[in-house]
């Protein structure tokens, strides 16, 4: 705009003015679509939780019927038709009775740094955490997560590797 103003002085003189309130808007705009771009992210994670939180409460209560989970377990990144292992981290509990907080994001990350090759889906139980793990996991290097993230007192139960929902619900 100001280019083309070089010949218009007072037209040029008027664009300057206006600089302040169009950059005042353009930092508004960049605010709001930031903050409801931040909102919609964590919206879509808290569902994301709830969602995997919920598959496993079905698949581990054997609530949930095969043909319901499957689409299920797609939608969840799960490939149910190769071999995948359900891992269950529990807490210990503490010197008064309670259980220690930790956070099923924390655990993932571990089982991502220490199980490279491994994709982990995990989730809050009734037990404290599981872990859908593809493939056939080292039983030492789990107790090794275990005790990392839960401490001495923590325990884990590895399920035996099988291939579709059915399979995956008996393993345990």
């Amino acid at each position: 705009l100001l280019a083309s103003a070089k010949s218009n002085e007072r037209q040029r003189a008027s664009l300057l003015e206006m600089m302040p309130v169009i950059i005042s808007n353009q930092t508004q705009v960049t605010t709001a679509v930031t903050e409801a771009y931040v909102e919609e992210r964590e919206s879509l994670s808290h569902f994301r939780e709830r969602d995997i939180d919920d598959f496993f409460q079905q698949l581990l209560s054997g609530e949930g019927k095969a043909g319901l989970l499957d689409p299920r377990a797609k939608a969840l990144g799960v490939r149910p038709e190769e071999p995948n292992t359900l891992v269950i981290f529990r807490p210990g509990f503490s010197s008064n009775g309670k259980a220690a907080g930790f956070l099923p994001g924390n655990l993932r990350r571990l089982l991502s740094d220490r199980l490279k090759d491994r994709e982990a889906l995990v989730g809050k139980c009734r037990a404290g955490f599981v872990a859908l793990l593809r493939g056939e996991p080292d039983p030492e290097e789990l107790g090794r997560v275990a005790r990392s993230f839960l401490g001495e007192s923590g325990c884990v139960g590895v399920g035996n590797p099988a291939r579709e929902i059915p399979g995956l619900s008996r393993s345990m």
